[in-house]
């Protein structure tokens, strides 16, 4: 159930963008070398803008840091020995939301529900043009909800569930990179420490007006017309596994180019940085430099995470912690 959620709230690399098992062509070739050169030059100052592995040592002890995609481990995506290594030789594993703690949450769906839908119909769909609302609707019913259902949709669920649009297998369907690291630390005795909630997950997203979740839900509605999803999907995982992490966010950034509402790219970078990259990480980090200090811990979470302004690596950098890039090719 925690990977149904971790693909449904789209944590940060969403499963139904970047499955690995997607068709489509890199467009990264294909791009100017004005626009190739202007993304790299957005993230080079950032000395964690690339790299998904990571040894963390301070006082004698030792523990690591992996970026995930949340998508299935097949094909190139396959987890690297050496990162199974450590995970088997670990005493703690920390993850995003560890299944326990989903399940727990699944059960008392009664409660919880309110979070995904008002008792009420809401207004939210008047703030969309009927042919975009229409879409919306189409996409609703494709994934499962009951008829009429959407107009009780909270604006960051629906968001969301534009948001994940995408190839590849549909959420659940598939054991996801994160959710096989989890496993494999179990089958290993090693403990799993689970560093939020669901709902800690859902607050984070849900801190943005309706008026903005409609202008971000537009723009992810315009963003989706100006490319092939798997050819963006395609790019997007060859990026990771080049380790060019923080040129995902940076390319993904550009699809909204030419949206004509403004705001949208602001709100946008506020939503994922500030919120679901920065309010997270600040939350995590008394967990991850409590269990680094007893050394021997393994710390799986989306890639995105690690590197940029909000990055836990940074974050680690600036405690005393010595950070050190592992490099592995994926085969």
């Amino acid at each position: 159930m925690r990977h149904l959620f971790l693909a449904l709230t789209g944590l940060l690399l969403s499963a139904s963008m970047a499955a690995a098992n997607c068709t489509g062509r890199d467009l990264w070739p294909v791009y100017s070398e004005a626009f190739r050169t202007s993304l790299e030059k957005s993230v080079s100052r950032d000395v964690y803008s690339d790299g998904r592995f990571f040894r963390v040592e301070k006082n004698g002890k030792t523990s690591h840091l992996f970026g995930t995609m949340h998508s299935a481990p097949t094909g190139k995506l396959r987890i690297p020995k050496a990162v199974l290594n450590e995970i088997r030789g670990s005493k703690n594993l920390l993850v995003e939301v560890a299944e326990p703690v989903s399940e727990a949450f699944f059960k008392d769906m009664d409660r919880n529900i309110s979070l995904f839908f008002t008792k009420s119909p809401n207004n939210f769909y008047t703030r969309f043009a009927p042919t975009d609302w229409s879409f919306v609707t189409r996409v609703a019913k494709a994934r499962g909800f009951p008829d009429g259902a959407v107009f009780y949709a909270r604006p960051w669920y629906i968001y969301q569930m534009i948001n994940s649009l995408g190839c590849g297998r549909r959420p659940g369907e598939t054991e996801i990179m994160d959710a096989k690291i989890e496993n494999l630390a179990r089958r290993a005795n090693v403990s799993v420490t689970s560093l939020e909630t669901p709902v800690e997950v859902i607050r984070a997203m849900d801190s943005f007006s309706e008026r903005d979740f409609a202008t971000m839900t537009q723009a992810e509605l315009y963003g989706l017309s100006q490319t092939k999803p798997g050819d963006l999907a395609k790019t997007r995982l060859n990026m990771y596994l080049r380790a060019d992490i923080q040129l995902i966010w940076k390319l993904q950034l550009t699809q909204y180019n030419g949206f004509p509402d403004k705001r949208a790219t602001r709100l946008l970078n506020k939503l994922w940085e500030d919120q679901m990259l920065g309010v997270r990480n600040r939350a995590w980090m008394p967990a991850i430099t409590k269990a680094v200090n007893e050394g021997d811990a393994f710390i799986a979470v989306g890639a995105l995470h690690l590197g940029g302004k909000h990055g836990i690596v940074r974050a680690l950098a600036r405690k005393g912690y010595k950070v050190t890039r592992l490099k592995f090719v994926f085969r």
